[in-house]
């Protein structure tokens, strides 16, 4: 397993505008999931709640974050990569309290301000399916597929013979390939 970055933010009270990168990557989502997150207790490393912009921010090393790349895709309809470069808020250690940005640690917390990629994108996973389901990976490109943008595609690989089925695609994915004869009502 890769070394945890240990980083902290500033001494003090205050707020500063950061940029995403080097040390660190940024993972958000709606602020109604930092209860659940903290609830969990999977993953022990603080997070930003900002309930002015109503998410919650996770620090993470963006090595892991690219190394778990589909962790993240399927759930992207709920939570947010933020770019290298996209200005955060970063509220320096002491801000635990009050309007604006402000740390929350979860029990136990062990003084970590970035958290394992693995461990928060299978946490977050768990946490999102209160809004729905994840994305399938398409079986003919790598992006992620939602349910409803979906089809099945079956394939009869002889007439009267057993049926092919490729999973879940994307319809023009399907369509581009011709990957089997669309029924009546389009593919499944």
């Amino acid at each position: 397993m890769p070394e945890l970055i240990t980083w902290s933010p500033p001494p003090g009270d205050d707020v500063t505008a950061v940029t995403v990168g080097r040390p660190w990557a940024a993972v958000s989502a709606p602020a109604r999931l930092s209860a659940e997150a903290t609830r969990l207790g999977l993953n022990h490393a603080a997070h930003i709640l900002d309930l002015d912009s109503d998410r919650c921010i996770w620090l993470t090393d963006p090595v892991d974050v690219a190394a778990t790349a589909w962790d993240w895709a399927r759930i992207s309809r709920y939570i947010t990569v933020h770019p290298a470069g996209e200005m955060l808020p970063l509220p320096h250690a002491d801000r635990r309290r009050g309007p604006g940005p402000r740390w929350v640690c979860p029990a136990p917390w062990y003084g970590d301000f970035v958290s394992r990629a693995i461990i928060l994108g299978s946490e977050l996973g768990v946490i999102t399916l209160k809004f729905g389901p994840p994305a399938c990976r398409c079986a003919v490109c790598p992006a992620p597929v939602w349910p409803e943008e979906g089809v099945t595609v079956v394939i009869p690989t002889r007439p009267g013979g057993e049926v092919r089925h490729l999973g879940c695609t994307h319809r023009a994915c399907a369509e581009r390939y011709r990957l089997g004869p669309p029924d009546a009502d389009g593919y499944r």
